[in-house]
């Protein structure tokens, strides 16, 4: 079975459609929760920017940041909103999320993956955790939002391994081709297992008119 990262389906995904530019309530919190632990400049790697939500709002706010995505026309939005936002310089980098050190060689004082490394075969999700445990620095912080099993559609779509799923029939996951999907449990020890340290967790469930997305949001350490 091929795990490696789909960068055709997401490229197709960004080429059809432009993607929200403003970073979501859990990125923002994460900032002002952490800025003091990683003193001033601190510098940062955007793990799947997309179109630069999160980004841009490092930027602006003092962080050195470097956003990594697999889809060339990500980082055509990506450029695009900078420019929106009159933000300073930003690296910006195509690549393999699921293997970060093919690309950068950090450290990192702050690692973000907003709802981005969950698009990967579950072997594929490990290895690239702990790749960027490896990539943040010593005292240093990391966003990771990841989604559960309460999605609607799981139940019904194919399973491909114990957590990993794919043809989604309903949802918000529907045509987004392979997805890991955890418990909370089982995704606070998989983070441990990776040598991260849990600061903060969260668990969100959205209904929208009936439809169920479950969020899973962690504020992780390098001990």
């Amino acid at each position: 079975m091929d795990h490696g990262f789909a960068h055709a389906s997401w490229e197709a995904t960004f080429a059809a459609r432009p993607f929200g530019k403003y970073p979501s309530e859990e990125a923002v919190r994460f900032f002002f929760a952490t800025r003091s632990a990683v003193g001033s400049a601190p510098s940062a790697l955007d793990i799947g920017c997309g179109a630069g939500a999160v980004a841009w709002f490092l930027a602006r706010n003092g962080v050195r940041v470097t956003a990594m995505d697999g889809a060339p026309s990500a980082l055509v939005q990506l450029e695009a909103t900078l420019r929106d936002f009159g933000c300073p310089p930003v690296v910006s980098l195509l690549g393999d999320i699921t293997q970060p050190r093919r690309h950068v060689a950090g450290p990192f004082d702050l690692l973000v993956d907003h709802y981005s490394l969950y698009a990967n075969h579950q072997v594929k999700l490990r290895e690239a955790l702990e790749a960027y445990r490896e990539l943040l620095a010593p005292g240093g912080r990391f966003l990771c939002c990841l989604f559960g099993t309460g999605c609607t559609g799981a139940e019904a779509a194919l399973r491909l391994d114990a957590n990993t799923f794919t043809d989604f029939p309903a949802g918000v996951h529907r045509n987004t081709g392979i997805i890991t999907l955890w418990t909370q449990e089982e995704a606070e020890n998989l983070l441990r297992a990776c040598g991260f340290q849990v600061l903060y967790r969260e668990r969100q469930l959205h209904d929208r008119n009936g439809v169920l997305t479950e969020k899973l949001i962690f504020h992780l350490a390098h001990p």
